[in-house]
């Protein structure tokens, strides 16, 4: 007895792993950039700052996690180089749903 239907997860996997736009996509890209590019301006500065931080809520299961991982993967691809000379890399943190 197999409980595993290999059929159903050849089909189904590249509709899994699969990236759909959608409009809160758009907005967190524009939250995103307005939080890089601030901290960009002010390290451009060479004295010490604040930087801004992006809070994402919202309901269980709706791709946040997904769409926010995915923003950091592009933005740490190497092709944003801070005022230093180094390569920009977003580091985030991401608290267990299970906390309340």
């Amino acid at each position: 007895m197999a409980f595993i239907n290999t059929r159903v997860v050849e089909a189904s996997a590249p509709l899994k792993s699969a990236h759909f736009p959608f409009l809160r996509g758009e907005e967190l890209l524009e939250a995103m950039s307005w939080c890089a590019t601030d901290y960009y301006a002010k390290a451009s500065t060479g004295r010490p700052f604040e930087a801004r931080g992006l809070l994402v809520v919202g309901e269980s299961r709706q791709g946040k996690s997904r769409e926010i991982q995915r923003l950091c993967d592009k933005f740490n691809d190497g092709s944003v180089i801070m005022p230093d000379g180094r390569p920009a890399i977003i580091i985030h943190c991401m608290l267990s749903g299970k906390v309340t």
